[in-house]
């Protein structure tokens, strides 16, 4: 049982998601948590910030933003036990940059059409945008 839960909580934090293997960005709405994450286990060298923002159909409004940080792996905007009243609807925004190494190249295939790459990081606007109104694994 023991093992059970540490597994639940472990898939409703965003732990075992595609980021295990390479860069990742989703958002989650409707689980234990509602969320927006940045992640690639295999790497520390990024400069990432991500914004969660989070409105429900009974007009709720939430917005979750983290600060700048450099040289992480993961960065999560999370609304604590939020997703289990329902009814709620995350768009997320992922800032994410190359903080070592050669990155850039990657970036410009990952990031969505409308970001920029100058050849530094710029974080004015999003390099992804997700949306999720559901709890379904699949979407990631």
């Amino acid at each position: 049982m023991k093992r059970l839960l540490i597994v639940f909580l472990m898939l409703g934090s965003g732990f075992l998601q595609a980021g295990v293997f390479n860069l990742s960005s989703f958002s989650r709405a409707n689980c234990i948590n509602n969320e927006s994450i940045s992640w690639d286990a295999t790497s520390g060298e990024w400069a990432m910030k991500t914004v969660s923002i989070q409105s429900n159909v009974n007009g709720a409004f939430k917005i979750i933003e983290m600060s700048i940080e450099y040289g992480i792996h993961r960065s999560a905007a999370i609304c604590l036990g939020c997703g289990l009243s329902g009814g709620w609807f995350v768009d997320g925004e992922h800032y994410i940059g190359a903080d070592g190494g050669d990155k850039g190249s990657y970036l410009e295939s990952f990031c969505d059409a409308s970001w920029v790459n100058s050849g530094t990081e710029s974080f004015a606007v999003p390099c992804r945008m997700t949306f999720s109104s559901t709890c379904n694994i699949t979407e990631w």
